[in-house]
């Protein structure tokens, strides 16, 4: 079973092209990519198993409990 991916970035690019990356790993399945915190909102239904974010977009969604509304979830922050 893959591991399913949410992809959470401020900038569109580097969330596309680390999207592209990553969808040829066959233990990977990414479920999708927002760039905004209604994107998120929407794409944490599909209950993923990991949210790869960014700093950036991490702040704009830190004061909100979505984050939180899959207990099982895990948090990958990339920041430079």
């Amino acid at each position: 079973m893959p591991i399913r991916l949410l992809i959470g970035c401020k900038i569109h690019l580097f969330a596309e092209g680390l999207r592209l990356l990553l969808q040829d790993c066959e233990d990977l399945d990414v479920v999708g990519v927002a760039c905004s915190r209604e994107g998120f909102e929407n794409l944490i239904q599909q209950n993923p198993d990991i949210s790869i974010l960014d700093a950036f977009f991490f702040q704009d969604i830190l004061d909100n409990s979505i984050t939180t509304k899959n207990g099982s979830q895990k948090i990958l922050l990339v920041t430079d």
